[in-house]
């Protein structure tokens, strides 16, 4: 019987102890899930500096700089479709005034399926029309060029070559931009000369 009283009192104790040290207090929200848009550092790291948040979008924010495979990503409702075509014209509008004769659509030219290389023509564009495509929902994708450096085959440089790209889907509008060097999980080159003609 003592033994019974014994192991209930170390219970007890155990328990006690258990609980005064738990923390009771839900955790807090980390500092990207409270954002709004990304800072300016994070811009910086991807040639974006000064871009604003897309404009006619309310309620709940999701943001991430490093979502599937390093992306960035911007989600948030949206009033309606328009909104799409008005936001990508913000956006077309910025790379005219910081990417003059380094943005456009990207334009396969030629691939080498033994070395899994893909290689591209990034074409000058101004039109927003352009830059429209509706797979896998409507949508505006921009590549621009952050590091106009070459390589000894005159190819822009690994880390030279980003996109933007704005998606209206699920009656959200969605942000994504990515180092356009590889494909998704690596397996892929992706090479990119300017066409300046």
């Amino acid at each position: 019987m003592k033994n019974f009283y014994k192991s209930l009192i170390l219970c007890f104790i155990f328990s006690f102890c258990f609980v005064i040290g738990c923390d009771n207090n839900p955790p807090e929200q980390s500092q990207q899930e409270l954002k709004t848009w990304f800072t300016e550092d994070e811009l910086k790291d991807v040639g974006l500096i000064g871009l604003k948040a897309p404009i006619l979008c309310n309620g709940d924010i999701s943001i991430d700089n490093n979502y599937f495979f390093g992306k960035y990503y911007f989600s948030q409702l949206a009033n309606n479709k328009q909104s799409l075509e008005e936001n990508a014209n913000i956006i077309l509008n910025y790379f005219i005034e910081n990417y003059n004769n380094k943005f456009g659509i990207a334009k396969l030219y030629a691939t080498n399926v033994e070395s899994n290389i893909y290689i591209y023509n990034i074409n000058l564009e101004s039109d927003l029309e352009k830059f429209f495509d509706d797979n896998p929902s409507p949508l505006y994708k921009f590549f621009y060029i952050i590091n106009d450096e070459t390589d000894k085959d005159g190819y822009i440089v690994n880390g030279g070559v980003y996109s933007l790209e704005i998606r209206y889907e699920n009656e959200k509008i969605l942000i994504l931009v990515d180092d356009e060097s590889t494909n998704y999980n690596g397996t892929i080159q992706l090479k990119y000369k300017l066409n300046n003609n």
